[in-house]
């Protein structure tokens, strides 16, 4: 580190907090913490972007905010701009980290006044003054619940419990206006003059908040969030999630039928145009049942049961989407020869969903520029969707390549080498390497001593169709079950395969309780399984990484198949993009399969006196697999075993005589 730089006052004032401040409060000082702000801080004045992936429990926060608030604060006014992924950890930094970091640097004088922090949000979330008014003067009954509900100085419609959604799409922010009469009192301009201030250190929003922000400016020049002096994206492991939804498309089966419907509805005193629309309305129902048919009779269904993204006849389903365009356009033209005053701003909200629904429209039609799927989820809506072909280039184009430092940090973003995968999907690898930087370190936790590995010689190659398989899945579950005493979850890639193997385990007497999670009810499961203190839970989809179950209500997580993707368009297309399929492979596939792994075993220990088993159910790491080398040198260093009893004596071993009871 160059000497200047070591002498900063801001790098004496870091050395203070984590050696000084941090134990003086009763935190544990931790080398590799403070190893990772040190590195944090230097990114931040060399200006770079940083990749920094931090274990579980090293304390990632704190190292990142500590440099944010030292290097920068008192330079300019601009805010350090937080991105995450999850409502809680929103939560968490605003109503605790930063409270308590504020706290603890005036009390060691090391800034003049308090930290100050903003969460943003989309304005469909807050209230709308003008349309509540409207709503209130209605003769709706809704509006008496509301009003026992609401008091009149809230503006966040997420701090409204119980109010059903319907009611507050009638009354959220939609169409803003400074010609609007109640302008100058508006509830929602003062909160936004209030959150955009330069009185904030801390702007906090979530991935999409960020990247609606920064396709904004890049094509229309509007801003969401004032210009930062650090960008700082929390669980960047999810960034790409929000990346595809962002930048992507999707139009359900039942979407245009629902607007046309609406659109029908309106009022319209003159006879001959009430014809018209009526007429494109109908035309534009029945040009999206059309579409739909022949996409779902062109479906070709696999034997894969995990597959929900189907390649789609591309020609074909242009002609449609044109019709469906320039419908659209028709309606929207009719629409807007509507005089009546009274009826200007139903009509100009109608007129702005039909053109968002014609945009996402016209993206689908843009077949060379993107790749494009029919989507069939089991229980939901046929979708057709699609998202750009280089959408790596987006993301280098709108977020990376502007001189703002930013640090992306999780505890799960390299594939337990490197950093490779995530930087080609995210458009990092188009950056020059001058810019970028790289940190890794371990959780603090005691692996060795706390965890074992237990990796299955007995299961067979995954398929979900077998019987034998599905068999053996369950001998092994009941057999773990059995001898961590319950305390389980089991993490399935595939809904399908958990169902199968649920009611092969319900006609069993494992002597523990046994759920099983849906894509509707997985909170409510999650929480009966936390209220059985040893049960059993069968989970899948966000469970592989959206639980936290401290202590020893989970001491045995169950790995039931490695997390591999399932193949679908986006990836035969990013196949087809390789050199060769086995690099497509090493560079894409494993790193994702891997991260995803590290995600699903990070469930088991989430603090220093956690302990328990993860076990791997996939034949593919056992002794003879083409993973397991691969597999042992992602996941933290511990005891490996292929036999049930060692298992068992480690339970023993490990818990007190409550658990067991």
């Amino acid at each position: 580190m160059p000497e200047k730089k070591q002498n900063a006052p801001s790098y004496r004032k870091l050395i203070e907090f984590f050696k000084k401040t941090l134990p003086g409060q009763g935190y544990t000082f931790r080398e590799d913490q403070f190893a990772l702000a040190k590195e944090l801080w230097q990114a931040i004045l060399d200006r770079k972007i940083c990749i920094a992936e931090a274990g579980v429990g090293l304390g990632k926060t704190f190292a990142y905010l500590i440099p944010a608030v030292l290097v920068s604060r008192g330079a300019d006014s601009m805010p350090v701009v937080i991105s995450t992924s999850s409502i809680i950890l929103q939560k968490a930094i605003v109503g605790e980290y930063i409270p308590e970091l504020s706290r603890m640097l005036l009390e060691n004088r090391l800034i003049n006044r308090p930290l100050s922090a903003v969460i943003r949000k989309g304005k469909e979330h807050y209230i709308c003054d003008y349309r509540l008014r409207r709503f209130l003067n209605s003769t709706n009954m809704e509006k008496m619940s509301f009003l026992a509900k609401v008091p009149f100085t809230e503006i966040d419609l997420d701090n409204v419990v119980d109010i059903k959604s319907s009611v507050k799409r009638k009354i959220c922010v939609d169409t803003c206006s400074l010609r609007c009469g109640l302008y100058p009192s508006c509830r929602y301009w003062h909160y936004m003059n209030y959150v955009q201030s330069e009185r904030h250190d801390f702007q906090i929003c979530n991935h999409n908040y960020l990247l609606a922000d920064a396709i904004g400016r890049t094509n229309s020049g509007k801003i969401l969030i004032p210009d930062c002096r650090l960008l700082i994206i929390d669980e960047a492991h999810k960034l790409m999630d929000a990346a595809r939804q962002m930048y992507g498309a999707a139009l359900s089966d039942s979407e245009i039928t629902q607007l046309a419907g609406r659109i029908k509805k309106l009022p319209v005193s003159d006879n001959t145009l009430k014809e018209k629309i009526d007429k494109y309305c109908v035309k534009l129902s029945q040009e999206n049942k059309n579409l739909f048919l022949k996409l779902n009779r062109n479906i070709v269904l696999t034997d894969n049961e995990e597959m929900e993204r189907y390649e789609i006849p591309t020609k074909k389903a242009i002609l449609h989407l044109d019709s469906l365009s320039r419908t659209s356009n028709d309606i929207v033209d009719l629409l807007q020869t509507v005089s009546d005053r009274s009826l200007r701003e139903l009509y100009t909200v109608t007129v702005k969903s039909v053109k968002e629904v014609a945009g996402r429209i016209d993206m689908l039609r843009n077949w060379r520029g993107v790749v494009s799927w029919v989507e069939l989820p089991d229980g939901g809506k046929t979708s057709l969707s699609c998202v750009p072909k280089r959408l790596d280039e987006l993301l280098c184009r709108d977020l990376w390549e502007r001189s703002v430092p930013v640090i992306l940090t999780s505890g799960t973003l390299s594939d337990g080498g490197d950093f490779i995968g995530f930087k080609k999907r995210t458009g990092l690898s188009l950056i020059g390497p001058d810019r970028l930087c790289e940190v890794s370190k371990p959780s603090p936790f005691d692996y060795r001593r706390n965890c074992l590995l237990y990796i299955s010689e007995n299961v067979p190659y995954p398929d979900g169709q077998s019987l034998q398989y599905l068999q053996s899945v369950s001998d092994e579950i009941e057999r773990l079950v059995k001898a961590t005493t319950g305390h389980a979850v089991a993490l399935f890639t595939s809904y399908k395969v958990m169902e199968k193997v649920y009611q092969i385990l319900k006609g069993r007497e494992m002597g523990f309780p046994c759920l099983v999670n849906s894509k509707s009810a997985a909170e409510r499961r999650l929480e009966a399984f936390r209220s059985l203190k040893n049960g059993v839970l069968l989970a899948c989809g966000s469970c592989w990484e959206g639980i936290d179950l401290p202590g020893d209500i989970l001491s045995s997580l169950i790995i039931v198949r490695l997390p591999f993707s399932v193949p679908d368009p986006i990836s035969k297309y990013e196949q087809a993009q390789s050199d060769n399929p086995e690099q497509y492979r090493q560079t894409v596939v494993y790193p994702e399969m891997i991260v995803k792994l590290k995600q699903g075993c990070g469930r088991l220990i989430r603090g220093e006196n956690d302990t328990g088993v993860v076990s791997i159910l996939d034949r593919r790491a056992a002794t003879a697999g083409a993973y397991r080398n691969g597999v042992l040198r992602a996941l933290p260093p511990c005891g490996v075993t292929s036999d049930i009893e060692e298992v068992r004596r480690f339970i023993r071993e490990k818990k007190v005589s409550e658990y067991f009871t």
